[in-house]
């Protein structure tokens, strides 16, 4: 989660999650998830820029579906671990950062 006290998010507390609308706030700090794309030349969205905050249940349900994805792709690979899934795209855990949990 991103935590954030900056004025100029001042708009997102009043916004909330872009999935369900919710505030997403602990005391006086915006907590909030960012899922963002800048598409380039070779892509089909070419000059495309996309930001979307979300709250933390609808960040871990979008991160669910993301790993459900992942595993429909992988699965039947000879070298698939399905801990892994488990970890994707956790990097740090308890204060301790580690880059092999990606």
């Amino acid at each position: 989660m991103k935590t954030i006290r900056e004025q100029k998010w001042a708009t997102t507390a009043k916004r909330g999650c872009d999935a369900c609308r919710c505030g997403s706030t602990a005391g006086d700090h915006l907590e909030f998830a960012t899922l963002q794309a800048d598409w380039g030349p070779s892509s089909q969205h070419d000059g495309e820029k996309y930001e979307v905050r979300l709250c933390e249940s609808c960040f871990f349900g979008t991160l669910g579906y993301v790993k459900q994805l992942r595993r429909s792709h992988v699965m039947f690979e000879d070298d698939y671990d399905p801990s892994a899934d488990a970890r994707l795209g956790l990097i740090v855990e308890n204060g301790n950062h580690d880059e092999d949990k990606t």
